[in-house]
């Protein structure tokens, strides 16, 4: 009898997503997360994640597969998930500067995690002065109850 090893997804970092790839896994905290309604495919949850290293990545959750994630989608969450798909995220405004997201599907496997570091790294935050000093990339929208005053 042969025994079949599955390969373990390797924890990866936002920057380092590779879309052909279906074995990875992040690690991250939910910064902030809404329910939108979509023409094509009814209510969708859309979600910011940061990672570790503060960079931030935006995710979406489509209507048929909402109660499924129902119960671990909560702000502030941290979670480990794997079996999700990389999408470009086009259009003319994004909440993050990454030319791509994470779709969660009906594989994905999310799980809450309780080692991961509490605060966010100050990479994330848009300082006001370059806010104010028109510095950053206009496409990219900015949450301004996070950004330092």
């Amino acid at each position: 009898m042969a025994l079949v090893r599955r390969r373990l997804a390797a924890i990866v970092p936002f920057t380092k997503l590779d879309q052909s790839s279906e074995i990875q896994k992040v690690r991250a905290t939910i910064f902030s997360l809404w329910k939108v309604k979509n023409r094509q495919s009814g209510f969708v949850i859309e979600m910011v994640f940061v990672d570790e290293e503060g960079t931030r990545i935006h995710a979406t959750v489509d209507e048929e597969l909402i109660a499924k994630h129902k119960g671990i989608l909560i702000e502030e969450k941290s979670l480990s998930i794997n079996c999700f798909i990389i999408k470009e995220y086009y259009g003319d405004f994004r909440t993050t500067p990454l030319p791509y997201k994470i779709a969660l599907c009906r594989t994905t496997r999310a799980k809450e995690i309780n080692d991961f570091p509490p605060d966010l790294p100050e990479k994330y935050l848009s300082d006001f002065k370059s806010i104010k000093e028109d510095k950053l990339d206009k496409n990219v929208l900015i949450d301004m109850s996070s950004s330092r005053l």
